[in-house]
């Protein structure tokens, strides 16, 4: 089973030793645009 995880935050996820493969993605929602893009990225695999 492949398990994912959803981390919300603010400051301090830009510490690049958190995320592997990081993507950044731009999206648009019913609500307006988010103040930053959305980031994926790996850690510990996942």
């Amino acid at each position: 089973m492949d398990k994912k995880i959803g981390i919300i935050s603010g400051s301090g996820m830009d510490d690049p030793e958190l995320m592997k493969n990081i993507q950044e993605k731009k999206v648009t929602t019913p609500y307006g645009e988010p103040s930053s893009n959305l980031v994926t990225g790996k850690n510990c695999g996942r």
